[in-house]
């Protein structure tokens, strides 16, 4: 699933042709890598505002009496947990699910998120590369470079916290629309 969805990205904005230059992201800058990454890990990951997070956590209709009901004991406690716990309004779904059963444990750690992108993505990453066929591996060579350009950019707390806030910029200006 990753190396085909990575190439697909790569061909997108990593091609940089007379035919095709307006879409490619230079990775060594900020926005253009944030809104990389949040091309590269949509398939499990969802960045949103805090408003639309909250959104999202409503109850179905079923009546049920849920943390973002108005009147619920914590309806006012946890969009407060959300909001101080996002880094520049945005927050993440994907990777640290934090409610069961309609009860909230916590917002999305980014403690969770950073060692997802460290570790999880590059094991599940390498799991494929290793078994892809040689001829695979041969016809995608800029895929090494483009993994030691990511890992490079979210090698350290700093650096993810710096990507959260480029992905919070793209996101409320509508950035790369």
């Amino acid at each position: 699933m990753w190396l085909e969805h990575i190439r697909e990205i790569m061909q997108k904005y990593q091609s940089k042709t007379p035919e095709n230059y307006i879409n490619f992201l230079d990775l060594n800058l900020d926005l253009p890598f944030a809104k990389f990454m949040m091309e590269l890990l949509s398939p499990k990951i969802k960045f949103m505002t805090v408003g639309d997070y909250i959104k999202a956590h409503e109850p179905s209709g079923h009546g049920g009496y849920h943390w973002t009901t108005p009147g619920h004991p914590d309806s006012a406690r946890i969009p407060d947990e959300i909001s101080h716990r996002a880094v520049n309004g945005v927050t993440f779904k994907g990777v640290d699910e934090n409610e069961i059963g309609g009860k909230f444990i916590g917002p999305p750690s980014l403690i969770k998120l950073r060692y997802y992108l460290q570790k999880t993505l590059l094991d599940e990453i390498n799991t494929e590369y290793f078994s892809a066929e040689l001829l695979w591996i041969e016809s995608n060579k800029g895929l090494l470079n483009l993994l030691n350009t990511i890992i490079n950019n979210i090698d350290t707390h700093k650096k993810i916290k710096k990507l959260m806030y480029s992905i919070g910029d793209i996101i409320r200006n509508d950035l790369f629309n």
